[in-house]
């Protein structure tokens, strides 16, 4: 991997710099920016995340560290205090309305602790009511919109305009920080709203942004500028968008065959407050964008900027509407890009992006601990459940939408109804979640099958491991040859893994293929399946191969290892030349 050659690197940033490299992860999608993050951290980077409205349960920190489980109903906002459950995120994972999670990264990053005390607060209380299930929470999540759509309605006045009820008043206090931190908060909303956000430090403004290549838009010239001594009050009033005409003329110029045009609407979702974001940037060697969101740093100006992609790079910036043609262009001009799936290679040659700046690196995982626990829950699951179990996590999409994004749940109905019928004994745990529920319940009922099938509600990464212990074997996706996140946990597990997968493009991805149970149709997947019922003790020893695959290449000092070879190659030098 060659791994001394980016420690020395990181050494030497740290060396020069005083301090270690920052890094801020955008979005959180199913974890991967939290799992990164929390990798890299180990390896003595300072890394942040922006989960910027995304509360979907498994875009959560609880969701990777809990014994946890919720009602599918309530999968995109988790009401995890009634579970039993208080989500205590770290102070580098920021989960929030973008004003506020921006108001207290600036802060934090730039050693104002009350100021982010004040602003944490607020987060965690926007957090709490939009959640909590109360006559009432529906309000406040409307007032929550409002203050995220109208930066003129600070977030801070929310506690003017709706007076809080005893009830939630006193559930918020005892469930989250305790008695009288709420009392404290609207002490001090006075005070915030004088001075909302000050940046304690008075620095230099940022220069003046230049045109660029005689475009119409300004853009900062260089990838790092000082922060502005302005107080957010005032940058909230200074929305502005890209203009239309520069990122027009980029967009025909390295799409020249698309026959869809840029439009100023595609790119007034991303803009608005390139000053707030550059206060932000600016405090972070690195910006690593996940999906979609790597149009922030791209339409502010940050000249070097790094994209992550995990699925995102398989429809959307082919699409001809306002997310597909933005998409391209941030994919398109990139510093680099990290590529987690195996299939979307092809996809990033056809946007234009030079092989020298694609990284393939694995999936955000931590293997460490997924290992760990599943050589602990062996010991205690060697004697395996009567009938034998298949565990099926992923969710339930088979029927419609992107060909990319199904997972042929339908096929596992099938196959798992042709061995019944041949009077095999084992059983099916589905995992209750998908926008295609209803429909996959249909087809078990249609077939006549309902006995060997359960229906589990969606459950936290330790649970799902012990799911996993329990089990013979993971049956995850069969439609797209990819490896998704289930089947990485299963091979961690040390479980047999039935999927669907190219080997050869898995080879040359990784090195070696791992050890997956293939299947892409119904013959396929019922023929392995029977495979393991035949072998239920897996006595070939299928999944401890699985297993070694993993720590030696899927494990996080791989993620590490391939992240700070791409800093190191594209910055160079120039992150304490910078600062310097």
């Amino acid at each position: 991997m060659g791994g001394i050659k980016e420690h020395e690197w990181l050494l030497s940033f740290e060396q020069n710099v005083g301090r270690p490299l920052r890094v801020l992860i955008i979005g959180n999608i199913a974890n991967n920016g939290y799992l990164n993050a929390k990798a890299l951290r180990e390896y003595g980077v300072d890394a942040y995340v922006l989960a910027v409205n995304d509360y979907f349960i498994m875009s959560s920190p609880v969701w990777e560290e809990m014994d946890v489980s919720v009602e599918p109903d309530d999968a995109f906002f988790p009401d995890w205090w009634s579970c039993g459950v208080t989500p205590e995120n770290p102070p580098w994972f920021v989960q929030g309305p973008t004003h506020a999670a921006l108001d207290y990264l600036a802060h934090y990053m730039n050693g104002a602790t009350d100021e982010a005390k004040q602003a944490w607060l607020r987060i965690e209380f926007f957090r709490w009511v939009s959640f909590h299930k109360s006559e009432r929470s529906a309000k406040w999540k409307a007032l929550v919109d409002q203050s995220e759509e109208d930066p003129q309605y600070p977030s801070y006045q929310l506690a003017r305009e709706w007076e809080i009820d005893e009830h939630s008043y006193a559930n918020f206090e005892a469930k989250s920080f305790g008695a009288g931190i709420l009392t404290k908060l609207k002490r001090n909303l006075g005070r915030a709203e004088r001075k909302f956000g000050f940046l304690r430090k008075d620095r230099s403004s940022i220069p003046t942004p230049t045109a660029v290549d005689g475009g119409d838009t300004p853009m900062l010239g260089a990838r790092r500028q000082r922060p502005s001594d302005r107080h957010w009050s005032d940058l909230y009033q200074l929305r502005t968008y890209p203009d239309l005409g520069y990122w027009k003329k980029i967009y025909s110029e390295q799409f020249p065959d698309r026959l869809d045009e840029l439009e100023q609407s595609d790119i007034n979702i991303w803009g608005g407050y390139p000053d707030i974001w550059r206060e932000v940037f600016d405090q972070f060697d690195v910006v690593v964008a996940t999906a979609t969101y790597g149009a922030i740093p791209m339409l502010v100006g940050l000249s070097e900027y790094f994209c992550y992609e995990h699925g995102t790079i398989r429809d959307i910036p082919f699409e001809q509407d306002g997310q597909g043609r933005v998409c391209a262009l941030t994919y398109r001009n990139a510093a680099a890009t990290f590529i987690t799936n195996t299939d979307v290679l092809p996809q990033a040659k056809l946007l234009g992006i030079e092989e020298n700046r694609t990284y393939k690196i694995p999936h955000a995982f931590d293997s460490t601990g997924a290992i760990a626990q599943a050589e602990e829950l062996s010991l205690q699951h060697k004697m395996r459940t009567s009938p034998p179990t298949f565990i099926a996590p992923a969710r339930q999409h088979w029927k419609e939408g992107y060909a990319t994004w199904l997972k042929g749940n339908n096929l596992i109905v099938e196959a798992a109804n042709r061995l019944k019928n041949e009077g095999y004994e084992f059983h099916v745990d589905f995992v209750e979640w998908g926008k295609e529920v209803l429909l996959t319940k249909q087809l078990i009922q249609e077939l006549g099958c309902e006995g060997i099938f359960s229906w589990v509600p969606p459950m936290s990464k330790p649970l799902l491991r012990r799911a996993y212990a329990q089990s013979v074997a993971v049956l995850d996706q069969y439609i797209m040859p990819a490896m998704g996140t289930a089947t990485i946990e299963g091979l961690a597990a040390g479980r047999r893994v039935i999927s669907y997968i190219d080997e050869p493009v898995l080879e040359s991805f990784f090195g070696k293929a791992p050890p997956i149970m293939n299947a892409g149709s119904v013959d396929e997947l019922y023929a392995q399946m029977r495979r393991v019922l035949e072998d239920v003790n897996d006595e070939l020893g299928i999944g401890a191969a699985g297993q070694s695959w993993v720590r030696r290449y899927h494990s996080s000092d791989a993620i590490v290892q391939i992240q700070i070879s791409a800093f190191s190659e594209v910055l160079g030098d120039k992150p304490w030349e910078d600062v310097a």
